[in-house]
């Protein structure tokens, strides 16, 4: 009797195999991605001028817990959560929501990736995300611009599931992302807009797609996608919820939302001054250590490793994508131009990739529609403003998407992708250790009289020393700590027009026995306080912005008492100077502080 055969392999323990490894390479990149935004404790200190404006309604009491005019800067929603934070960890954590929101939004890239293309461009570009200078930065800082994008990323994402799968909850889920989106930022409302306009071209490209196919590929097109081509009430559902969401942020305003539209107006720089705000985007993202972009090709290069596909066929790519990071780090190339170029060519080869039928079914190519209309719609929109180098925080996903879909199409032509132990651990190995090398390298050139000297850093942004303003804050103190009180019971110490040292002199005051009462002040009637009926003697903090906003502070009631001045970040100096100036000269505006005290008459 013959022997029995041998049972037939099964797929199902090779599936999960995978799929364990998939967890596994996806937990590594988070964890470099945390690592990334939670070292260097001094880089992760509120200094921004906005970031005090978000941190300091806690201490704001005398305000009604709303640092002056905050409404004009974002909505609420953030300012609660960083509120939160401190009233449960302390004012160190005000950053720490900031950095949860840059993890996250490297699991939404991923998923996005993983959901519109496939698992190795989720990888990838969830790689490129974890390490992007920066998105890195900004996920360090108390701004609004992270969590903004995370909730815009999120809000497409679910977006896509709802269309996809013809399921309202999902449209919700994307309605809610999108709301909260606007709650955060107020041009949160793009999550709308751009899922409205994906949809739209989309139906178009279908319509037209149904027209000239064939009887044999009509059946492709079951009922459902014929049915929903007919409607637009994905779109209605998705922006009938954001707005309901966002109304009580609307609400809330204390002069309606012809204020808030105002303010913005200031800093629309319209079609003529396009062009100069896009370059000074592209330079101000070469000061910010962008040229760390090298790290690209590494990333995805590794990630090829672990596919097991056409190894010859993946070769010239490897090979064209070393020589092209050679030339910008060997010949000093502006690494920002380069990825912008790359990107748009990786933009245009989605494009055909949508309209050739390689993105086989109708929702991947919505997918594909999606990610075109968040990445070439920003890229028009972001240079109509002051060229504020954070309002590239937005887009920078899409790029990383962009270019992750792209490479893993011409790295993999046989479409085949399996992950295998040994080269993802050399794969790990190879990012981990440009990320760490690169940090190590960073912390070292920024030793000695780099924050004296104003010289531009070439290590990432991580590295740069951000607590000038509590630097400063922590003098103020020490000075009051030595003046008399004259019979009074304490200090009033005013802060005109300086957020974010009110927010450490607050932070500050709270745990020290000087005993000093920390108020914000909006106008120069602050001079007055020495003359009030109260049991404080009154002093006044001043520093650049208060400067910038009311000239010159020369008033015979204050007498100086305390000075401090330092050399600002780089996320800091990009307000204040053009990324020309700094690439050619350094940072050699110092940020000036003065204390004075406010005489009696």
């Amino acid at each position: 009797m013959p022997p029995a055969a041998a049972p037939a392999a099964d797929a199902t323990p090779n599936r999960r195999e995978q799929r364990r490894l998939e967890f596994a390479a996806v937990g590594g990149v988070l964890l470099l991605a945390l690592m990334l935004r939670a070292i260097v404790p001094d880089g992760r200190v509120v200094e921004h001028y906005d970031e005090g404006v978000y941190a300091s309604n806690l201490y704001a009491g005398s305000t009604g817990y709303a640092y002056p005019d905050r409404h004009l800067y974002a909505p609420p929603l953030w300012p609660a959560v960083i509120e939160t934070a401190i009233l449960a960890f302390g004012p160190a954590a005000a950053c720490w929501p900031g950095i949860a929101a840059g993890v996250l939004l490297t699991l939404s890239v991923y998923r996005i990736g993983r959901d519109w293309f496939d698992v190795a461009t989720g990888l990838t570009a969830g790689t490129l995300v974890a390490v992007d200078a920066v998105l890195t930065l900004y996920s360090r800082t108390a701004l609004v611009d992270v969590p903004m994008t995370l909730l815009l990323a999120a809000s497409l994402w679910a977006g896509h599931r709802g269309v996809a799968r013809e399921d309202a909850r999902w449209l919700a889920a994307a309605g809610v992302a999108a709301g909260l989106a606007w709650s955060t930022k107020y041009n949160g409302w793009l999550a709308v807009a751009i899922f409205a306009s994906a949809f739209a071209v989309w139906r178009v490209a279908e319509r037209w797609r149904l027209r000239r196919s064939d009887a044999a590929a009509k059946p492709a097109y079951d009922a459902r996608w014929s049915y929903r081509l007919a409607s637009a009430l994905p779109v209605g559902i998705v922006g009938a919820i954001a707005v309901a969401v966002w109304l009580p942020s609307m609400l809330s305003l204390p002069r309606g939302y012809a204020e808030v539209r105002a303010n913005h107006a200031r800093y629309f720089v319209g079609l003529e001054g396009w062009p100069d705000a896009a370059w000074q985007q592209l330079s101000a993202l070469d000061v910010l250590g962008v040229n760390l972009i090298a790290m690209l090709p590494l990333a995805a290069t590794a990630f090829w490793l672990a596919g097991r596909g056409d190894r010859f066929t993946r070769l010239p790519g490897r090979i064209a994508v070393l020589v092209v990071t050679g030339l910008v780090i060997v010949a000093d190339l502006p690494a920002s131009l380069v990825v912008l170029l790359v990107s748009q060519l990786a933009g245009a080869h989605l494009l055909w990739r949508i309209l050739t039928g390689d993105l086989a079914t109708p929702a991947a190519r919505f997918g594909g529609w999606l990610l075109l209309a968040w990445f070439h719609s920003l890229h028009l929109a972001i240079p109509f403003y002051t060229p504020y180098p954070r309002l590239t925080v937005a887009v920078t996903p899409a790029v990383c998407l962009v270019l992750a879909a792209s490479l893993q199409r011409l790295a993999r032509p046989d479409r085949r992708f399996r992950l295998v132990r040994r080269e993802l651990a050399i794969a790990a190995g190879a990012i981990a250790v440009v990320a760490v090398g690169s940090v190590a390298f960073g912390l070292v050139e920024s030793q000695g009289d780099l924050s004296y000297t104003g010289e531009l850093p070439s290590g990432p942004t991580l590295v740069d020393d951000r607590s000038t303003v509590r630097d400063a804050a922590g003098v103020f103190l020490a000075a009051l700590r030595d003046e008399p009180l004259d019979g009074r019971r304490g200090f009033g110490l005013y802060v005109l027009g300086e957020p974010s040292l009110f927010f450490h002199l607050s932070a500050m005051a709270d745990a020290s026995d000087v005993p000093v009462v920390v108020q914000p002040a909006g106008n120069l009637q602050v001079f007055d306080a020495g003359n009030t009926d109260g049991q404080l003697q009154a002093f006044v903090a001043i520093g650049p912005h208060a400067v910038d906003t009311f000239g010159p502070i020369d008033d015979p009631r204050l007498e100086r008492v305390a000075t401090f001045s330092a050399i600002p970040s780089r996320l800091v100096a990009l307000n204040e100077q053009r990324p020309s100036a700094l690439r050619r000269t350094g940072i050699r505006d110092r940020l000036p502080f003065v204390l004075y005290r406010i005489r009696r008459d």
